[in-house]
């Protein structure tokens, strides 16, 4: 892809802007990209450090929990 912000906001914005996160395609994703990690066939270093760093990219981009 030639221009990653264009997927910058696949899942809404923080702020509500282009629109709310949906969480739970949120989380989907991240099951996803866990899942393919887990299944990807290199040694178990390369899994860990693939899921280190999605366990860390997560905490830091994980969007507020609604208020109800």
């Amino acid at each position: 892809f030639k221009d990653p912000v264009r997927f910058s906001f696949a899942h809404g914005g923080k702020d509500g802007h282009p629109y709310p996160v949906d969480r739970a395609n949120y989380d989907r994703s991240i099951e996803i990209l866990e899942t393919a990690a887990r299944r990807a066939k290199v040694g178990e270093r390369e899994k860990l450090a693939a899921l280190r760093r999605l366990a860390s990219w997560e905490m830091k981009t994980q969007p507020p929990t609604p208020q109800i």
